[in-house]
């Protein structure tokens, strides 16, 4: 039953398909800028490392002179005290 309906309506379906999508993609561009993702948005442990740009990952590991770390050891920085 429901392939004759698909078969009598496909352009139908074709063409609410495409409406629906040109909303949808209108509405993503208008409404929000690119490259904006808030703190909302985000949910804990879903970005990657990946997912940063390569400044972004080099702010975040700051400055790590004297710093060294090991798999079995914990990050041990020497700041010259």
């Amino acid at each position: 039953m429901l392939i004759s309906y698909i078969k009598l309506h496909h352009v139908a379906l074709f063409a609410l398909f495409f409406a629906l999508g040109g909303t949808a993609f209108a509405a993503g561009n208008a409404l929000l800028p690119g490259n904006s993702v808030g703190t909302k948005q985000v949910i804990n442990g879903s970005l990657q490392t990946n997912d940063l740009s390569k400044t972004a990952r080099t702010a975040l590991k700051g400055n790590r002179t004297g710093c060294r770390r090991h798999a079995h050891e914990e990050q041990r920085c020497d700041l010259g005290d």
